[in-house]
């Protein structure tokens, strides 16, 4: 599905226009809500991921390591509460790696993440809305893709996460942020664009030693394209419920730094933003 030429989607703060939106809103449309109301907490280990996001652009850009880390410590203002060393941590693994080069030939295992080709590709879509959407009005989304890598049999988008979850969590709470774009990704690019996975680059730093090239830090999504749109069928079902005012919460994990504050709270909230 494209984006109708000069098409502006119906917006409210709580309706997601990024990608990464999607994984609040997966885990609670309310959490989602009072976020994008500019109720956000900003943490250390937020901050720290960023800067190490930035690490790994810089290297695939063919950035000196000391003149990476010059760069993202100059750009301080962004993330001022970052964790630089342990940022730096990650990244000397990662840049050792020998499956994350820019160029070079496609390793013939079909597990192989395959080379990067691109970082940080702006990209946007337009999904289709659920049936019950008010508006009748597709979704659309924009992003940053962390990276695009040209797998054994085509193109991937790949996601760099340093949360402290497993693999597998990472992967399966960001499955609506993924799905999306590797939808965004294709329609940008006008090319099939699969969803990779998740890097866990956390995994790089652990108690047993690994040989480089084979730290666990890889967790492969494999999703078609076709299979993305129908993850993102639920998506759109939720934002046809935001779309229609209903902002429903789910407490979880996520309480624990939601804006709200807890279950007990976050209703009252979510009435005073209505």
């Amino acid at each position: 599905m494209s984006i109708p030429p000069g098409h502006t989607p119906p917006s409210t703060p709580w309706i997601p226009e990024r990608a990464s939106k999607l994984n609040t809103v997966a885990r609670c449309p309310g959490f989602n809500a009072l976020q994008s109301a500019g109720a956000d907490r900003v943490t250390a280990a937020a901050n720290t991921g960023s800067a190490h996001h930035r690490l790994v652009e810089l290297h695939h850009l063919g950035k000196h390591p000391l003149d990476a880390l010059e760069i993202v410590r100059s750009e301080g203002d962004q993330w001022p509460l970052a964790d630089y060393d342990e940022a730096e941590k990650w990244a000397v693994k990662y840049r050792a790696d020998p499956r994350n080069r820019t160029t070079g030939t496609t390793q013939e295992c079909i597990t192989s993440p395959g080379p990067v080709i691109a970082t940080e590709l702006t990209v946007r879509c337009a999904i289709p809305c659920d049936p019950s959407d008010p508006t009748g009005e597709p979704i659309v989304l924009s992003g940053h893709v962390d990276q695009i890598r040209r797998g054994p049999d085509g193109l991937f988008a790949w996601d760099v996460k340093t949360g402290k979850g497993g693999g597998a969590s990472l992967l399966y709470n960001a499955a609506w942020q993924l799905a999306a774009y590797a939808v965004a990704a294709s329609q940008t690019l006008g090319d099939e664009v699969w969803c990779g996975g998740v890097i866990r680059t956390r995994g790089y730093v652990t108690r047993k030693t690994y040989a480089p090239g084979e730290e666990p830090v890889f967790f492969h999504a494999g999703w078609s394209l076709e299979q993305c749109y129908e993850i993102l069928t639920s998506a759109a079902y939720v934002v046809a419920q935001l779309r229609r005012g209903e902002i429903l919460t789910t407490p979880g994990d996520h309480c624990n730094w939601c804006p709200g504050g807890g279950p007990a709270n976050c209703g009252a909230m979510l009435r005073d933003l209505a």
